[in-house]
């Protein structure tokens, strides 16, 4: 992701930006170029490319191994450029710039920019040889204390900064979840109900107040929750009182501590323990009887009867 920024307490004026990029989905950013510019991706990001977008200008500068070098390309003419844009995908290396003439304000100038003769060499991507190809194994865990993230550790598959290659057409993100990780609490959130007599932890209409506790927001109302309903699914045999957490519904955690889960108590209607209703049990020994009964039903009408066998006799 690029972005236009300033290194401070406090943003700065867009004249006064510079250009950032980060590689790990926005935990780290570095600069990459002095002065905010107009940019756009090409090929899943294999071309970066800028514009000044503050003054006239004749020509774009362009990075094939984003942002660790540049190169200026001149197209021709001054324009006061107002875009630059390409497919909605980025995967092409083909680019539109649109602009003004100074002093010509009442026409557009388009100005066609291709990159497809910088290299002619297609990425590889080898799964099952990772170490050997264009690409390499990141992880949004790099850089954190924790290698975990969403209740498991995932790999995905990232063009190398500075191979002179092109990635070509938009294809699905690669990717290889090596295990699912122990229950943290950075896997749970604070949640609220009613209790018989006191409020605790809700994410709807709640927040955490000065004294650290979770308080209803003025005007609001505390939503009702059905706890056994909500769990006893006829597939589950223990329900578990709300506590003041809730799990992330996206983190795929297993085990360790389960803060979300209260006093356990045994879902109604379940026979010998096995964790599925009543109901379903009496279908399982009611079915074998329905389906004979229906097999000798057919069988009566359609062959058993006198006159409906034949059979042809031959020389």
């Amino acid at each position: 992701m690029l972005a236009v920024g300033n290194v401070g307490e406090q943003l700065a004026p867009y004249t006064d930006s510079d250009i950032f990029l980060t590689r790990d989905g926005g935990f780290t950013w570095e600069e990459i170029h002095k002065d905010a510019h107009m940019w756009e991706f090409g090929d899943s990001g294999s071309v970066l490319v800028l514009v000044n977008d503050e003054e006239a200008t004749d020509h774009v500068i362009y990075s094939t191994d984003e942002g660790l070098s540049w190169k200026e390309y001149s197209f021709g003419q001054t324009l006061r450029v107002r875009s630059i844009q390409t497919v909605p995908q980025d995967t092409s290396r083909r680019f539109v710039l649109l602009g003004v003439r100074p002093g010509m304000t009442d026409k557009t100038v388009l100005i066609h920019l291709d990159f497809s003769a910088i290299t002619q060499e297609k990425c590889v991507l080898d799964i099952k040889d990772p170490n050997h190809d264009d690409f390499e194994l990141w992880s949004p865990a790099e850089g954190r204390d924790e290698t975990c993230l969403f209740g498991r550790q995932t790999l995905y598959h990232r063009r190398i900064r500075d191979k002179n290659c092109f990635v070509g057409e938009l294809v699905e993100q690669p990717k290889t979840i090596v295990r699912n990780c122990t229950c943290s609490p950075s896997d749970f959130e604070w949640y609220a109900l009613l209790s018989s007599d006191m409020l605790i932890c809700s994410e709807f209409n709640h927040f955490r107040g000065e004294s650290g506790k979770c308080e209803l927001v003025p005007g609001a109302t505390t939503l009702s929750i059905d706890t056994i309903e909500e769990q006893c699914d006829g597939f589950t045999s223990t329900w578990y009182e709300r506590t003041a957490y809730r799990k992330i519904p996206y983190s795929s955690c297993e085990g360790g501590e389960r803060p979300d889960r209260g006093k356990a108590h045994p879902c109604p209607g379940l026979v010998g323990g096995g964790g599925l209703s009543g109901l379903f049990w009496g279908s399982i020994a009611i079915l074998p009887f329905a389906l004979a009964g229906l097999a000798g039903y057919w069988w009566y009408h359609n062959a058993g009867r006198p006159g409906y066998a034949y059979l042809a006799l031959g020389e």
